[in-house]
């Protein structure tokens, strides 16, 4: 399931595929080329050495409520998310104010030149809503959003975007149904509704597949993309999540980079990746990027420190750890997260180091 359908609170893995359906952005990724486009934005422009962006809106743009979209619209959505406070807001960390010189302009202010913002832009966190109807539902982007908007149970069943559809239900841990939008301003989608039906056992979704009571099944694991690939219908495309481990930085042992660079030579990586993923459903990454980023440099690969648990444990007498010490591992309870924490766990063991696994759900971790 998911803990929220409303853009401002949306920090997880999936709500992102019924979000994209349901809302839009100022700006948005139509290819992987690394650039960020105009999608409810017609131009931008930058200013002030990067420090201010200017967009100009598209003309004729409707919310699925009839209600034509402006400037005060986008400026009451991402300041909504950014005075909701916790994930997502740190996304308007460089975003200091906003203006709206008129009702197809808005001025952003940064605190400094950002590179990334057209890219914090696409993120569903910042979608544009109807701000209008939200107001009429409870919410609120002034700066005590946190404690006084009451929205979020409004838009958990109920869109309020400009996007292709309308969700018009949504049953928790059951299903979320989505309608055809009759007021989208762009080319209209082939069919009349899409629904989702959560399912958390993946032989469970392939079975309903097979009897024709689903269409589509996605984030399949274990055993179950077997079964699909035998039965002619696994379709799998390159990924760009990557699953990694960060260290704490600023106190404890991990702050000390012979640390680090000790608990890293004594996994081994290719081990994990071959006892965790089974199925072919995950492949070893040396870098925090997808081998088809147009930013991966294969060279890099070379600087990885390769398995080596002697030499670990003499890069941790160097850093004053000869007998190793305990630390704390926090993941969200999902079965390879599991795993990892776990061969985590066996392989640190080796040179002393002792591990706890604290285990939650993806939210409570955010």
């Amino acid at each position: 399931g998911f803990t929220s359908l409303d853009p401002g609170y949306v920090y997880e893995k999936n709500p992102p595929v019924v979000i994209n359906a349901c809302y839009e952005n100022l700006f948005k990724f139509y290819s992987n080329d690394g650039e960020a486009e105009p999608c409810l934005a017609d131009t931008y422009e930058f200013s002030d050495g990067g420090k201010t962006l200017t967009v100009k809106l598209k003309d004729n743009i409707k919310f699925a409520s009839g209600n034509e979209m402006t400037s005060a619209d986008v400026l009451f959505s991402i300041n909504r998310t950014k005075n909701l406070k916790g994930n997502p807001s740190f996304i308007c960390d460089t975003i200091e104010s906003m203006e709206a010189p008129d009702d197809k302009t808005v001025v952003f202010h940064l605190t400094q030149a950002d590179s990334g913002i057209l890219s914090k832009l696409t993120y569903c966190s910042l979608a544009i809503v109807d701000s209008a109807v939200v107001k009429e539902n409870g919410g609120t982007d002034a700066a005590d959003a946190s404690t006084a908007d009451k929205a979020q149970a409004y838009l958990d069943t109920t869109s309020a975007g400009s996007g292709m559809f309308i969700m018009t239900s949504y049953k928790p841990d059951q299903e979320i149904v989505l309608e055809k939008n009759p007021n989208y301003w762009g080319e209209a989608p082939h069919v009349d509704g899409v629904e989702f039906r959560i399912v958390t056992d993946s032989n469970q979704a392939i079975n309903a597949v097979q009897t024709g009571e689903v269409d589509i099944a996605m984030y399949l694991q274990g055993e179950a993309i077997s079964r699909a690939k035998d039965a002619g219908l696994l379709l799998q495309i390159p990924g760009s999540g990557i699953t990694y481990m960060r260290f704490n930085l600023q106190n404890g042992p991990t702050a000390d980079p012979k640390v680090r660079e000790a608990l890293t030579k004594a996994v081994d990586v290719d081990a994990m990746v071959a006892g965790i993923y089974q199925y072919g459903e995950g492949t070893r990454a040396y870098q925090p990027l997808t081998a088809f980023s147009w930013a991966y440099d294969p060279a890099n690969n070379d600087l990885v420190p390769g398995y080596d648990p002697e030499g670990a444990k003499a890069l941790l007498a160097e850093a004053g750890y000869p007998d190793g010490f305990d630390m704390t591992i926090y993941i969200a309870s999902t079965s390879s997260r599991e795993k990892m924490a776990q061969m985590l766990q066996y392989y640190w063991g080796q040179i002393g180091v002792n591990l706890e696994i604290v285990s939650s759900t993806m939210a409570e971790w955010s």
